[in-house]
């Protein structure tokens, strides 16, 4: 081999080594350690979801002293594990992936993924509360949270291992901060927190510390025969709802359909049950109130869209549902028999805390009504989407639905 031969391979072999190295650079530690703390560590989060809890104060944990009244969720209900996370922040790297450098006090309970799936679809953590015996009203469920621009947090409830979640409140992306929701009360409810996304190629996190769950014990009479009755249960008058009416209300839109609600006259867009995301981030619509499906309507300036269901609407019945409005100047209103009659609006309701996020809302029809309405009605300056789901029957705010 001549000189200008062994030049050349030499050449071949830096260029290789160096490519090599672009390609496979030294490895940095985990994803905690860039992206929290070089000195943070993790492990597996062993906790107990299975006893029935009569107080609030049972299911709220702040992870210092180990497991807690919640529970991951068991495969393949979800991706991801949730895991206790220890050890000093650094403030640098805390702004960098939160925005924020304030800091878990003590353990917090976090997930983490290194790189996102192959296939481009977000991954799922879920860790459920133990059952709650039962809540008289409402539940209102407060939490420190972290998590990266890609990662959604969201706070619901579920009555049936077998089903859905459903009346799922998002919590605000901002971190650092303690947050609160309001869920309706019931009997047999779990309370679930579901982190959604890690998307980002390079890391994703989120994490959550210092929960703290507030609601009524429901009050127990005892009859003559010793049986204890809470006082939510619905009256004899709403357990003899006739199943059709009650089925005709009541929609999640999981079967990727409207259910028995039709696009009506006088309306210049069509909704349709459309799968999450929606649209853009700015003006769509990101995640369903509950599962994967909603009912949901693109509205430009000036557009209005009007679903329906005709129903002799029961006495003494509450049409309980979940709105969304992208953005201002866009409404959502629930009506009686035509759209001038519409016990609920939004059109009054301006803050901007009302905007991109799912709002929980009732209406009440007098008896004899013949037909429910929903309309959207964009009357501002901007594009948005409107969203409608969970619509469910109940006897009183807050309680089981009926069907």
């Amino acid at each position: 081999m001549n000189t200008l031969q062994i030049l050349c391979l030499a050449a071949m072999l830096y260029q290789g080594l160096a490519c090599t190295n672009k390609k496979n650079p030294p490895s940095k530690g985990n994803v905690w350690q860039r992206m929290v703390g070089k000195d943070i560590t993790t492990s597996p989060y062993s906790g107990s979801g299975d006893s029935p809890v009569d107080t609030g104060n049972q299911l709220s944990c702040n992870f210092d002293n180990g497991g807690c009244c919640w529970s991951n969720a068991s495969p393949p209900t979800d991706q991801q594990d949730w895991v206790t996370v220890t050890g000093p922040t650094e403030p640098n790297k805390m702004q960098s992936s939160f925005g924020t450098q304030t800091a878990p006090s003590g353990t917090a309970l976090g997930v983490g993924s290194e790189t996102s799936a192959t296939d481009g679809s977000s991954q799922q953590a879920i860790l459920y509360s133990c059952p709650i015996n039962c809540a008289d009203g409402s539940i209102t469920v407060s939490l420190k949270h972290w998590q990266t621009k890609d990662v959604t947090l969201q706070v619901c409830e579920e009555s049936d291992p077998a089903g859905p979640t459903n009346n799922c409140q998002p919590l605000p992306s901002t971190s650092g901060n303690t947050d609160s929701v309001t869920l309706p009360g019931g009997q047999n409810i779990r309370l679930v927190i579901v982190a959604n996304g890690f998307t980002v190629k390079g890391g994703s996190v989120a994490m959550i510390d210092d929960i703290n769950v507030q609601f009524t014990q429901c009050v127990s009479t005892t009859t003559s025969t010793t049986t204890t009755t809470p006082t939510t249960i619905a009256t004899t008058a709403a357990t003899t709802i006739a199943p059709a009416v009650c089925k005709t209300l009541s929609c999640n839109f999981e079967q990727a359909n409207t259910c028995n609600y039709v696009n009506g006259p006088g309306g210049s867009k069509q909704w349709a049950a459309t799968k999450a995301p929606f649209q853009n981030l700015l003006t769509g619509i990101k995640y369903a109130a509950e599962g994967q499906y909603m009912d949901a309507v693109y509205l430009s300036p000036g557009d209005t869209a009007i679903t329906s269901t005709k129903v002799n609407f029961p006495a003494g019945y509450i049409l309980q549902f979940q709105g969304y409005r992208a953005t201002e100047g866009v409404d959502l209103m629930a009506c009686c028999d035509t759209v001038n009659n519409c016990p609920y609006s939004t059109t009054n309701s301006v803050q901007v805390s009302d905007y991109r996020s799912w709002k929980q809302a009732t209406v009440t029809c007098p008896a004899g009504t013949q037909q429910v309405l929903f309309q959207a009605k964009n009357g501002g300056s901007n594009f948005g989407a409107v969203g409608l789901d969970n619509i469910q029957v109940v006897s009183q705010v807050g309680s089981s639905p009926l069907c």
